[in-house]
């Protein structure tokens, strides 16, 4: 699938309480915007200036963050 969609599923699977990351969340996260731009970043080749497509999804929560047990 295209990286855009492939970027908003990751952030709704989080939302929606999946995973490792989302163990770390309040208890109700909204997708609060979803914003894409282009950076310029230097080649590592020293071949001038790349674009550099950036996806930025903010989730908003609600509700207290659950406590992290520590495992040694």
């Amino acid at each position: 699938s295209p990286p855009i969609s492939t970027a908003v599923d990751a952030a709704e699977l989080c939302r929606r309480r999946h995973g490792t990351i989302a163990a770390g969340l309040p208890e109700t996260v909204h997708v609060r915007s979803v914003d894409i731009s282009t950076e310029m970043t230097e080649r590592r080749d020293g071949g001038g200036e790349r674009g550099v497509s950036v996806i930025n999804i903010v989730l908003e929560g609600e509700g207290d963050v659950p406590a992290q047990s520590e495992e040694e």
